[in-house]
């Protein structure tokens, strides 16, 4: 008997309490948008520096992390 696969449900989006996105998540968007344009990495850490305020070593880290999930 065959059966079909389970295909995993569409991950939440997180949101703080305070109803604002996690920073993962506002890294993930800034990734999924300039990837698209063709900016490599370190474009990105600089954008995550001047337009989410991020430090550059917190940026460097998290870009990193989140640049081959998106």
């Amino acid at each position: 008997m065959l059966v079909a696969p389970v295909i995993p449900a569409k991950k939440e989006v997180r949101i703080t309490k305070d109803g604002e996105l996690t920073w993962a998540e506002k890294v993930r968007r800034l990734i999924r948008a300039h990837k698209a344009l063709g900016n490599d990495i370190n474009k990105v850490i600089e954008l995550a520096i001047l337009d989410l305020g991020m430090t550059r070593e917190r940026a460097r880290s998290c870009v990193k992390a989140h640049w081959n999930k998106v």
